[in-house]
């Protein structure tokens, strides 16, 4: 059996918490488990390494700067090799170029683009335990690239992808997922299982107990991951696939990270209502009503006026269009309502991605060629691995085939 584990920068604190993470790598490896351990940087080296090169200037070189940011998860596998050593352990510490994470040169950003295994596995063979510095790669010029914050779990889940894992642990300082964070709300319940699709949505908004491109690569590859605590004994959480998903098979050699965006999508099932509402209007009664309705909204946004009232938007289906009119005249007196505008003729084209949120410009370019395309944007609406726009429905298609070719995607999605 094949063990991928995962140790963040809070699990590897101070020389209490390594030997603390040496322990259960130890217990892990007696069991006669092959482990391969990928080490973040430890505590807020990372963030004291940033403050001493903007010590020095304002706008640090980035090829330089990701030299430096490296040094932090390099000495964490030395150290760990130093003590898994004193405790008559078999182990190496591995760099990037040495492990084989082979990266674009996107310096501070870079992606996966393939991992060749043979080091690793060799010295699987002579029964080594294998530690590997996380958040790093090496580019085509053999220079050291970082991944981004969070970059550790990407590296786990790359190598469990590339290794054929049988499991990939993520140690933390919780226990798990949990509902909300239990740090700001003390009776958040920790949840036992997670599909992979909610916890993408969790991961590119509040929850940054992993990475988002972590989850992404997880999920197309079908990942066996689990979020467990470095301090805690217990199972943790469990990151499951949708139903009936077929997991991708990893090819070596093969690129392993897709584009930051992962895909267009084209609807043209789109009914933008616009309501102006007076200033002590509640605006949560009237989406009430609508739920009631069994209407679903998309779209929603709320903007207060200078003269404090308020404007709620939404879109609906357009066959619910005419009983949502109906129903919101119906209730006008009750809920503020003082004006109703609608048109149904428009699309709705979204790019998605769950890098996206790391990589600017993106949404940028994306207006560029609606613009380009002479598309007169009605709404926005974003989200950190999702940019929609409303835009005339008869450019739909013409902005959705741009956008693919812009972005190098293969195709796109026609709802």
């Amino acid at each position: 059996m094949l063990i991928i584990q995962k140790f963040g920068g809070s699990s590897l604190a101070d020389n209490k918490c390594i030997q603390n993470v040496a322990r259960i790598i130890e217990e892990t490896y007696k069991k006669g488990q092959q482990t391969v351990v990928v080490l973040s940087a430890q505590g807020d080296t990372t963030d004291d390494l940033i403050k001493k090169a903007l010590g020095l200037t304002g706008n640090p070189d980035k090829r330089e700067l990701d030299r430096l940011l490296s040094t932090g998860e390099q000495v964490s596998v030395a150290l760990m090799a130093i003590k898994l050593t004193s405790l008559g352990l078999p182990v190496i510490s591995l760099g990037a170029l040495q492990a084989g994470i082979h990266t674009t040169a996107d310096y501070g950003n870079a992606k996966i683009l393939h991992v060749e295994t043979a080091r690793i596995v060799m010295e699987l063979n002579l029964g080594k335990i294998v530690l590997v510095a996380g958040f790093q790669g090496v580019n085509v010029y053999g220079d050291i690239t970082t991944l981004g914050r969070g970059g550790s779990d990407t590296t786990a889940v790359a190598l469990a992808v590339a290794l054929d894992a049988d499991v990939c642990d993520i140690y933390t300082d919780v226990d798990g997922i949990y509902a909300a964070d239990p740090r700001l709300i003390k009776t958040a319940k920790r949840l036992c299982e997670v599909g992979y699709p909610d916890m993408l949505a969790m991961s590119v908004q509040a929850n940054k107990v992993l990475h988002n491109r972590a989850v992404e690569l997880g999920m197309e590859y079908g990942v066996n991951l689990r979020v467990r605590s470095s301090f805690l004994d217990g199972a943790g959480t469990r990151l499951v696939p949708a139903a009936n998903f077929v997991p991708k098979k990893y090819e070596e050699g093969n690129c392993m990270e897709k584009s930051s965006v992962a895909g267009v999508s084209v609807d043209k099932n789109v009914y933008l209502i616009n309501l102006m509402l007076t200033e002590n209007a509640k605006p949560y009664e009237v989406l009430r009503q609508m739920a009631e309705l069994n209407i679903n909204l998309d779209i929603i946004s709320q903007i207060k006026h200078c003269d404090r009232t308020l404007q709620l938007s939404f879109t609906i289906g357009k066959q619910d269009g005419a009983r949502g009119i109906d129903a919101l005249n119906s209730m006008k007196s009750k809920y503020g309502i003082n004006n109703i505008t609608s048109d149904n003729g428009l699309s709705k084209i979204s790019i998605m991605g769950a890098g996206m949120a790391a990589e600017p410009g993106i949404a940028a370019r994306f207006m560029e060629i609606i613009h380009e395309c002479g598309g007169e944007i009605q709404v926005v609406a974003t989200s950190e691995a999702t940019v929609s726009v409303l835009i005339q429905a008869e450019l739909g298609e013409k902005i959705a085939y741009e956008t693919v070719k812009c972005f190098g995607l293969a195709k796109c999605v026609d709802n």
